[in-house]
């Protein structure tokens, strides 16, 4: 049974090999930026010709680097390729878990202000 998309990465969390199957990749980027991603591949119905398949663009990556913070995403863009049409280089991987953890921290961020902003209306 293939893992899960939180499985996937909390696995490279402690450890990413050199090489990841190009399913575990897109697996993560569908759950982790819905809506926010292009597959190549997918629209043409084809591999694509080059090996560039994959791109995730998300306005709040963008934002978070306009901000000065490194989101592993140039313009909030990932962009994946692929070796031989199967694996996704540990590089890419890196960038997309880094994405990953921003988002992560800066949602929990903003849930905590929220609370702080409520906690304050309360006195």
């Amino acid at each position: 049974m293939a893992k899960s998309a939180q499985d996937l990465v909390e696995d490279w969390r402690s450890n990413i090999a050199p090489l990841t199957p190009k399913e575990d990749v897109e697996r993560v980027v569908e759950a982790y930026f819905p809506g926010l991603f292009t597959n190549k591949e997918r629209e043409a119905g084809r591999k694509s010709k080059g090996s560039h398949w994959l791109a995730v663009t998300d306005p709040e990556l963008y934002f978070l680097e306009k901000q000065g913070i490194d989101t592993g995403a140039l313009g909030g863009t990932l962009s994946f390729s692929h070796v031989e049409g199967k694996w996704v280089k540990r590089i890419y991987v890196e960038h997309l878990l880094q994405a990953i953890t921003i988002k992560q921290d800066y949602a929990e961020a903003r849930a905590e202000a929220a609370k702080e902003g409520q906690r304050g209306k309360r006195k």
